[in-house]
């Protein structure tokens, strides 16, 4: 996770957080030639840093990554602590079935309401193209 750009409220306190926990379980094992898992990777949002939903807020781009990386299209992705639903955004973004679960009714329905918006990457790249065409 890069975020030497922007700033941070734990910046502030001169806290830099380059790393996050993930829990991974699978049925089988990690297939040969996926390539490698990268723990430091370079993220383009700004919604970790804005905040504008939740306070534990986390960018997009990096469940992108590792949706992408460490589960097949239709795989299930597993958020207990779902918050503002960005994980579940990612998921279905990439074609995976989510649960999200929270225990706060008030996230729970922002998180419903970014899944009702969200696309999944093939529909935002025909619009892309149908953008280019017009």
């Amino acid at each position: 996770m890069n975020q030497f750009e922007g700033s941070h409220a734990r910046m502030a306190m001169g806290i830099e957080v380059l790393w996050k926990p993930i829990l991974w379980y699978v049925k089988e094992s990690y297939p040969n030639g996926r390539g490698f898992l990268r723990d430091g990777i370079k993220i383009q949002g700004k919604e970790g840093q804005n905040k504008k939903l939740h306070k534990w807020q986390q960018d997009l781009d990096w469940y992108i990554y590792y949706i992408e990386k460490l589960t097949k299209p239709n795989d299930t992705v597993l958020d207990l602590f779902c918050g503002s639903g960005t994980v579940c955004v990612a998921a279905k973004m990439l074609n995976r079935q989510f649960i999200g679960i929270d225990i706060s009714h008030e996230y729970c329905e922002i998180a419903r309401n970014r899944l009702k918006e969200a696309k999944s990457k093939k529909e935002l790249e025909t619009q892309s193209t149908t953008n280019i065409l017009k």
